[in-house]
């Protein structure tokens, strides 16, 4: 794959040297003009005219001095993938070294600007300068929440297990001293000790007994990777361990993923039992723990469809205690509740409990659309069954307490389909099982109305809700068009365009009713406009259009082209397609690529 991505490359450049030599004028011209001409609609130019702005810029530089280099590089925006190329050119025709440069890019605080041109070449290093490498960890140490920081890491990670120089890089490194080093070890510890069991093994040893917080911090993670391949490291270092953490409670949060991977191995001999029996014993603290290890616990297991048993009942305890509501928690179980959904671990019946005990436990109430928008993969997945889920909300709505009404609420507009569950009680033949009174009705489109702020979904449901009636008669009409309609006469007069000429005879007729109220309104409104006591004032008239004005400004700023149009403009794409993928650090942060 190297290789072909060299060639590739090399390819490009040689193909925009000769289109260049055929049209010199292009050196002459701006870069952008250059990408338009040069733009045929063919997906071969798409690509190939990065190589000819590439070596347009290349000719400009006179000086290739790391100093002089980043002020040259560092005046190009939006150039796109001609920033690979550029790096590629400096590094195989003018050797440039790329770790000199990027110390020299935050030596004026350029780095942001520099790491286009270079994170994409380090690969193609024969060889790694340690020294200058760790001059460039510590160097990042000082950005390690930016976007360049990541970059460069996984940039650094890859090139280290690809040259298999893992034991050279830890003996650089030697006693850690910053996140930048913790971060590259921590990520090379599974393919080290994949590699180079043993080798990984005795690294393992070593960050235990170095004074650094972070060499002990990536010796627990390295102790975790290694249970992998038994218990033998985890054994020896148990009582390390245990002593690490009774000096130092801080370490305590690094070791909670350790203690549940070991928890999770099945078969072990009397010698481990009675270490597991202590870890297990620690773990039982976290459900009244702090926050802090309530998160790390769930991120341990986040990724896990199946907990294990011995886990489990610790993880039931912190979901059914509040958190605060806190927005990294409910992301973690999202992605825990998706998972054992589609592997088929947990019913969605299973699931919706769980979701409940969250909700009711951290009192989200009228928070409701706060806790379903925090948890989009649990929401999708549990689309597919929009029955039972319907059903589910049917039942919170009409008969729990304040907890349960607005899960229900919430449920019904999120995951909800009331149209589905009509459909499949009328396949199966119970239409007339569970069919919702008049009164029940009522009681569930008040809750809508009354704490649902989207004016078209409250007056679709109230059309939708006749789908699941019983004996209706017109107190349910006269409440739609007296509580529903007087709030949202406009929206409700659209939506029952959509219903009137329907097959359904209860949709003809409330939407008859709908129209015969409009038509009363604009009547009263006609009339109450010739009388000029009872007219609105100048100032109030004023007021309304305003806000009005300022209602559909929001509307169209919503349905207007996403960020991500913004941030990928066709000609800065290499390949001609909106395409993007957003991914989000450990700390939160979002990464484009």
């Amino acid at each position: 794959m190297l290789k072909s991505n060299r060639e590739e490359i090399e390819r490009i450049l040689q193909h925009g040297a000769d289109i260049l030599s055929g049209k010199p004028e292009l050196a002459d011209m701006d870069l952008e003009e250059v990408l338009n001409i040069l733009d045929d609609g063919t997906s071969a130019m798409l690509q190939d005219r990065w190589g000819v702005v590439a070596r347009i810029i290349c000719t400009t530089i006179t000086d290739f001095s790391s100093d002089a280099l980043v002020l040259e590089l560092a005046k190009y925006k939006d150039i796109g993938f001609t920033c690979e190329y550029v790096g590629y050119l400096l590094f195989t025709n003018y050797g440039t070294d790329l770790e000199s440069l990027l110390l020299e890019a935050d030596r004026q605080e350029v780095l942001d600007k520099i790491v286009p041109f270079v994170y994409p070449n380090v690969q193609y290093n024969e060889s790694l300068c340690l020294e200058r490498f760790c001059e460039v960890c510590t160097m990042l140490n000082s950005h390690v929440d930016t976007r360049e920081y990541q970059t460069l890491i996984s940039t650094y990670v890859d090139y280290i297990e690809n040259h298999q120089i893992y034991s050279e890089v830890a003996q650089s490194f030697n006693n850690l001293a910053g996140q930048s080093q913790y971060d590259i070890m921590r990520k090379i510890a599974n393919t080290w000790y994949h590699h180079a069991c043993q080798e990984a093994s005795e690294t393992t040893e070593k960050l235990l007994t170095y004074d650094s917080l972070w060499s002990k911090k990536a010796g627990l993670d390295f102790l975790e990777t290694s249970l992998q391949y038994g218990t033998s490291d985890f054994l020896k270092a148990y009582t390390k361990v245990e002593t690490m953490i009774e000096a130092n409670q801080s370490l305590w949060i690094s070791a909670i993923p350790l203690f549940v991977q070991a928890l999770s191995i099945d078969v072990y001999d009397d010698r481990e039992c009675t270490a597991f029996t202590k870890i297990l014993s620690k773990l039982n603290t976290i459900p009244e723990g702090s926050l802090e290890e309530r998160r790390q616990f769930i991120s341990t297991i986040q990724w896990k469809g199946t907990i294990h048993e011995d886990i489990e009942p610790i993880f039931r305890r912190i979901i059914s205690l509040p958190f605060g509501k806190d927005n990294d928690i409910l992301h973690m179980l999202d992605i825990h509740f998706y998972i054992s959904l589609n592997k088929h671990i947990d019913s969605a019946g299973s699931v919706l409990k769980r979701l409940y005990v969250v909700f009711s436990a951290n009192n989200y109430r009228i928070d409701y659309d706060k806790f379903f928008d925090a948890l989009p993969s649990t929401q999708r997945k549990l689309t597919e069954f929009s029955s039972e889920a319907t059903e589910a909300a049917l039942n919170y709505l009409l008969i729990g307490g304040k907890s349960q009404f607005f899960f229900g609420l919430g449920l019904l507009k999120w995951v909800g389909n009331i149209t589905k569950l009509y459909q499949e009680r009328e396949s199966s033949h119970k239409l007339n099982a569970n069919c919702l009174t008049e009164e029940q009705i009522i009681r569930i489109m008040k809750g809508i109305l009354y704490f649902s702020f989207d004016a078209k979904y409250v007056c679709r449901t109230s059309f939708l809700l006749l789908l699941l009636a019983g004996r209706i008669g017109d107190i349910y009409y006269q409440f739609c068009i007296d509580e529903i309609f007087a709030n949202y006469p406009g929206t409700m007069r659209d939506v029952s365009e959509h219903f009137k000429s329907s097959k359904n005879e209860r949709y003809v007729l409330l939407a008859a009713k709908v129209e015969d109220a409009g038509q009363e309104a604009t009547k009263a409104y006609t009339i109450g406009r010739q009388i000029q006591d009872i007219s609105p004032s100048y100032n109030h008239l004023r007021i309304y259009q305003h806000a009005q004005s300022e209602l559909m400004r929001q509307s169209e700023e919503r349905n207007g082209p996403s960020f991500l149009d913004a941030l990928f403009p066709k000609r800065i794409l290499k390949y001609g397609a909106k395409i993007a993928f957003i991914m989000k650090g450990t700390k939160g942060e979002l990464h484009l690529k």
